[in-house]
């Protein structure tokens, strides 16, 4: 879901200091509601001209939203924060965003849905989930696209899935991310679930364990089927995967080949 301040589609008179916006409702709402306002001389208003006006925000927030780049956010989410949404990345790319948090690229919470066909997600830093975050209950399903060059300074480097959070991957490719603790590509908490059906997972590097994957305690893992390639744990163990008194589910159609572990 997206959020805008109805003075950027309708130029309302700016709200007084200290008013909160937040619950005020969106430009498109705004028209759904009542189509007969536009901006001039009320008594020219038509439908057709509130339309018009909304059609040209649309279309020009579609141009800014289609690459998110260098933002910081002081909390989750440092690109986009998806709460209790359902959101498609198509061709967009979430880029060079920043959280001091979690999420530096993306967070999905309280049991929203996101599912990504294409684009990218690359460049992104924070604590946990360079590039995203999945929790509270989310689900984030990877058909294609790239997550690619993310940093984490604690865990996951390209996907932390917290939680009761579930991450299913079918295709597109987690590569070149690197973690300074553990799971460089993917950090599953405590209680998540990832089901891999397809996909590539590689060149990533972790600094402690689990360069492609970290799986924790009571954590859940059905790896069917992919590549999990070239990645690299530099001082612990679990190139490919490392797993800690998790369930790990590996089927024949899944390749692990090249991944290095410190010995």
């Amino acid at each position: 879901d997206l959020s805008m301040v109805p003075d950027e589609v309708f130029q309302r008179p700016k709200a007084p200091e200290g008013l909160d916006l937040r619950h005020i409702s969106t430009g498109i709402e705004w028209y759904a509601q009542t189509p007969m306002y536009y901006v001039g001389n009320p008594c020219k208003a038509t439908a057709e001209r509130g339309k018009r006006y909304t059609d040209i925000a649309v279309k020009n927030l579609a141009a800014i939203i289609k690459n998110v780049k260098e933002n910081t956010s002081t909390k989750d989410g440092g690109g986009v924060y998806a709460f209790g949404s359902t959101v498609t990345i198509s061709k967009a790319t979430i880029c060079n965003n920043t959280s001091k948090v979690a999420a530096g690229g993306m967070g999905i919470s309280k049991n929203g849905k996101a599912i990504m066909r294409g684009g990218k997600i690359t460049g992104n830093s924070s604590p946990n989930g360079g590039a995203l975050l999945i929790q509270g209950g989310a689900a984030f399903e990877l058909i294609g696209g790239e997550i690619v060059k993310n940093t984490a300074s604690i865990v996951g480097g390209g996907i932390h899935v917290n939680s009761n959070s579930t991450l299913t991957m079918k295709g597109g490719t987690i590569s070149n991310n690197t973690a300074k603790n553990s799971g460089a590509g993917i950090y599953a908490a405590p209680k998540s679930v990832l089901n891999m059906k397809g996909g590539t997972i590689a060149n990533n590097k972790a600094k402690s364990a689990g360069g492609g994957i970290y799986a924790s305690t009571d954590s859940k893992l059905t790896l069917s089927s992919g590549l999990i390639g070239g990645n690299t744990a530099v001082k612990q163990s679990g190139g490919g995967v490392c797993a800690s008194k998790a369930t790990v589910i590996m089927q024949s159609g899944l390749k692990l080949a090249s991944n290095q572990a410190h010995s």
